[in-house]
Formats: structure tokens, sequence, C-alpha cells
């Protein structure tokens, strides 16, 4: 059986790798990356990069990840 921690770390290291292959990309281009996502996101797709329906898909996975690592942290704060 999995445990809750090692869900919130999964969900940690999937929103990690995320914002590392966003700026990643950008440092490719000759762009130096902002450090919020929503903003790396912006700029990807201000530049056509990618289709808007895959980038608003990687913003809402990156933003349902995160989300759900908060709600593991606080959960795991009530029950110590």
């Amino acid at each position: 059986m999995v445990e809750n921690d090692d869900l919130a770390g999964a969900h940690e290291l999937l929103t990690k790798s995320i914002e590392t292959q966003t700026v990643t990309l950008l440092n490719k281009l000759g762009i130096k990356a902002s450090h919020v996502f929503s903003e790396q996101i912006s700029l990807v797709n201000q530049l056509g990069i990618l289709a808007p329906r895959i980038l608003l898909k990687i913003e809402c996975l990156h933003n349902s990840l995160e989300a759900h690592a908060e709600y593991e942290k606080k959960k795991s704060w009530k029950t110590n």
C-alpha cells in the first residue's frame, strides 16, 4: 500500500519536473525564465511554441498537483 508521504513526494516531484522542463525550454531559446510558473507558461504561450490547449493542460496539471500537495501537508499537520 502506498503511504500518503509517498504520494506527496510523488506530487512534489512531478510539479518540480513540469517547472524544470518549462525553464529548460525557455533557457534553450535564450530567454531568462521568471521564477513564477504562471509567468513561464504565459511566456511560452506568447512565443507560440505550444498550442494553447496543451499549455492549459500543463498549467491545470501543475496547479492540481500543487493543490494536492498543500492539502496533504495540512492534513499531516493536523494528524501530528
